[in-house]
């Protein structure tokens, strides 16, 4: 088990990459205790699109989700970035699914959704303030992009010149510190999210439904640096997941993209089938 750290952003040594991720581990644990599936969804189960709007589920993503999900001693979740809404529209087609939206900031459970916000009453005008400033001062003719999720707001700049997006990037830093004490900047993969600075992330929204799913092993499976501090949470619980090229994580396993996450979950389901009928 790897010594706890202060922090998620204080990665493991390089000796402690994750091992690849054995087919019927997941059959394994879901057999023993049940398991509460937990997935990213962009570069989990999307590949990352340069457009965010142009992000789609992987082929066979969901039917393997409806197969896990219908099983009575498996419960999905989708923890991701995006808001609900978004996530709505980008998982058509699935069912009895759990969405956790925007960091954590919004949770949907059988089509009722509950925010997580903090009480401050200067975030609505320091969000206000930025979306005002992104209206702008970011141009969309350089290749950025703004995603409006409400009670959050991130900028893209996947599509961007390094240059141009440097700049941008030291402007809204210079923005949050002047103007916005009650906000904060989550770095992603090219992206920056402003969000409450109360946000605890991903961990913090895994550890509670980890809590009230006492009956069940978490499993989380995610790509980006703003899942560090999911795997981070669950280091001595459950089985954490980085999908994508070998590198330092505080996840214990990985795999190498979301087409082997969907072959997982298939892995998973074929398993458990074949156990239910000996």
């Amino acid at each position: 088990m790897r010594s706890p750290r202060r922090n998620p952003h204080d990665l493991p040594s390089p000796v402690d990459f994750p091992n690849d991720l054995p087919l019927a581990l997941l059959s394994t644990v879901t057999r023993r205790r049940g398991l509460l599936l937990c997935l990213d969804f962009d570069g989990t189960l999307s590949e990352i699109a340069p457009h965010p709007g142009d992000a789609r589920l992987v082929a066979g993503a969901q039917e393997a989700l409806n197969s896990a999900a219908s099983n009575g001693k498996i419960e999905v979740a989708v923890v991701s970035g995006r808001d609900i809404g978004t996530l709505r529209r980008l998982l058509a087609g699935t069912r009895n699914l759990t969405l956790i939206g925007t960091h954590g900031l919004e949770r949907e459970t059988r089509g009722k959704v509950r925010l997580n916000l903090p009480r401050s009453k200067q975030l609505a005008p320091e969000i206000e303030h930025v979306r005002g400033w992104m209206s702008r001062e970011v141009s969309r003719d350089a290749g950025l992009l703004v995603e409006d999720k409400r009670v959050a707001i991130a900028l893209h700049y996947r599509l961007a010149n390094p240059a141009v997006a440097q700049a941008c990037r030291r402007k809204l830093r210079e923005l949050i510190k002047r103007d916005c004490p009650h906000l904060a900047i989550l770095e992603g993969k090219l992206v920056d999210e402003i969000v409450p600075a109360e946000v605890r992330g991903k961990g913090a929204a895994l550890l509670r439904l980890s809590r009230a799913r006492r009956n069940r092993i978490i499993a989380f499976f995610g790509d980006d640096r703003t899942d560090e501090d999911a795997f981070f949470a669950l280091r001595n619980q459950g089985i954490t997941v980085l999908v994508g090229p070998r590198r330092k994580s505080w996840a214990c396993y990985r795999v190498d993209g979301p087409r082997e996450v969907v072959a997982q979950l298939r892995g998973l389901t074929s398993h458990q089938n074949l156990a239910s009928s000996d």
